[in-house]
């Protein structure tokens, strides 16, 4: 996600909001420690769901929405 914002000129503090899609509920606890390790507060909003599958046997796939930010 890092790179991908970078591409843009983005940084993680410009992301808004978060879906987390999981194969598996039990990953919740990784994904707050996470979160709360790469997120300053104010963290952005999310949603946790689970999904019975996700593409090439991921067992996590992460949708953000960051803030547009000017060219430099």
């Amino acid at each position: 996600m890092t790179d991908r914002l970078a591409v843009v000129g983005g940084k993680l503090s410009d992301v808004v909001k978060l879906t987390y899609f999981v194969t598996d509920l039990s990953l919740r606890e990784e994904a707050n420690r996470q979160f709360e390790r790469l997120f300053a507060e104010p963290r952005p909003a999310r949603t946790f769901v689970e999904v019975s599958a996700l593409p090439y046997g991921a067992t996590v796939e992460i949708d953000a929405v960051a803030t547009a930010t000017a060219p430099h």
